[in-house]
C-alpha cells in the first residue's frame, strides 16, 4: 500500500487544547512525529520530550511507522510533555545551580560561594561537593543554599504557607528569619517572565487570603472590602451590581428582615450559628463558681467554639471535650486557663491569668 501523504493527524495536549498536523506521512517514524510536536509547540521550552498515548497505550517505540502502530488520518492522540526538575536544566558537574551571569549577580549583590548547602532538604541536594552555593545579601548569617534548596524555601513560603508574602531565610534560628528581596529572588532562581507572574497572582491571592474584610461580591464578583462596617449586612457599591443586600460572612442573599445586621437568616452561615450558640448561652442557668454569682453554666471555647456545660459544683476551670481541641479557659471571663489546685484539676497553680480580677464576662464572640 502506497504511503498517505500529508496526514492529518489530531492531537489532544491537555485536555482542553488540539492541535492538527498534516505534514506527516504513514511511513514516517514515531520518532518524527514528536519531534514535530515538540518543533511545534515546545520550541522554546525546557522539556525533556513528549510521550504519546494511542489507544490507550504508550507509544514506546520510536523507530516504528505510523503505519506500523495503526495511525491514520483523523487519528486522536494524546500529548504528554515530560517536563524537566526546576525551572531550568540542570547540567551534570554543576550540582544543583544552574550557570548565572556573573554580571548580573553583582548587579543584584548575589554571591557564588564555594560552600556546602546549610539546609540539604531536597532529596537529591548536593550538600557537601564544594560546588558554589547562592548567598543572599540579606541573611545576616550569610547561609549558603544549593538552587533547589532555594527554590524549595521560595516555593514554600509563597505557595504551600498560602498567605504569606514574603520569601524568608528558613534558617531563622541563626539569622533571624531574613527576608530576601524578590527581584534577587527571581534572578538567583532564573525564573522567566511567566513564572514571574504566576509568582505575584500568587503573592496578590495569599494577600486576600489573609484579609479577611476582603471578599468577592456575590453578583458582579468584583473584590469589594469591608471598611468601617462592623456587622455583616452589606451591599456592593458597584452601581451596575443589582444583587442587593448580601451577608459579608457567608456571601449569600441576605434573608432575615430582623434588626440584628449579623445574622443574615441563612442556615448554613457561620454567623447563624454562632448567634444560635449565643443565644443558647444567654439563656442558659447560672451559678456561682469559685466565689463569682450568676457565671453561665454554658460557655463556648474560644478556640474551636464548640459549647461546653459546666456540670458539677467544681471550680470554674473548663476543658474543651473536643478530641482536636483540649482548650483549657475559664467559664467566668473566658481567659486561658493554666493549672489549679481544685480536687478535679489537680495542678500547682490556681486561676486564669485575670484570677484577681476576674469577673463574667456576658459577651462571647
Amino acid at each position: 500500500m502506497p504511503p498517505i501523504r500529508n496526514l492529518r493527524i489530531n492531537m489532544d495536549m491537555d485536555g482542553k487544547k488540539s492541535i492538527v498536523l498534516n505534514t506527516l506521512t504513514t511511513v514516517d517514524k514515531v520518532e518524527k512525529l514528536k519531534q514535530t510536536i515538540i518543533d511545534r509547540e515546545y520550541a522554546d521550552r525546557n522539556i525533556k520530550g513528549v510521550k504519546l498515548i494511542w489507544r490507550g497505550k504508550v507509544l514506546g517505540d520510536d523507530t516504528k511507522t505510523l503505519a506500523q502502530c495503526k495511525i491514520k488520518s483523523n487519528s486522536v492522540l494524546t500529548c504528554i510533555v515530560r517536563l524537566r526538575g526546576g525551572t531550568q536544566a540542570v547540567t551534570s558537574g554543576e550540582g544543583c545551580v544552574p550557570e548565572l551571569d556573573e554580571d548580573v549577580c553583582n548587579k543584584y549583590n548575589i554571591k557564588l560561594v564555594k560552600t556546602s548547602c546549610q539546609l540539604g532538604t531536597s532529596g537529591d541536594c548536593c550538600t557537601s561537593d564544594g560546588t558554589k552555593r547562592i548567598q543572599m545579601p540579606e541573611c545576616n548569617y550569610k547561609c549558603t543554599y544549593c538552587y533547589k534548596c532555594l527554590k524549595e524555601i521560595y516555593t514554600r513560603c509563597l505557595f504551600t504557607y498560602s498567605q504569606n508574602t514574603d520569601v524568608v531565610c528558613s534558617l531563622s534560628t541563626q539569622c533571624g528569619g531574613s527576608t530576601y528581596d524578590l527581584d534577587r529572588i527571581f534572578i538567583a532562581l532564573q525564573l522567566d517572565e511567566k513564572e514571574q507572574q504566576i509568582c505575584f497572582i500568587q503573592l496578590n491571592k495569599n494577600y486576600l487570603g489573609r484579609n479577611p474584610n476582603v471578599k468577592t461580591c456575590p453578583g458582579c464578583e468584583n473584590l469589594v472590602e469591608k471598611e468601617g462596617i462592623d456587622h455583616n449586612r452589606v451591599v456592593c457599591p458597584v452601581k451596575s451590581c443589582k444583587f442587593g443586600d448580601w451577608c459579608f460572612a457567608c456571601q449569600q442573599k441576605w434573608k432575615s428582615n430582623g434588626s440584628n445586621y449579623n445574622i443574615c437568616g441563612n442556615d448554613d452561615c457561620e454567623s447563624s450559628q454562632v448567634a444560635k450558640k449565643l443565644d443558647i448561652i444567654i439563656n442558659c442557668e447560672r451559678k456561682t463558681m469559685t466565689g463569682i454569682k450568676n457565671v453561665p453554666t454554658i460557655r463556648m471555647c474560644p478556640m474551636c467554639e464548640r459549647l461546653c456545660e459546666h456540670a458539677d459544683d467544681g471550680c470554674k476551670h473548663l476543658t474543651c471535650t473536643g478530641s482536636d481541641c483540649g482548650h483549657g479557659f475559664c467559664a467566668s471571663c473566658l481567659d486561658k486557663w493554666y493549672s489549679c489546685e481544685c480536687e478535679n484539676c489537680k495542678g500547682d497553680n490556681t486561676g486564669c491569668t485575670l484570677d484577681t480580677t476576674c469577673k463574667v464576662e456576658d459577651i462571647q464572640v
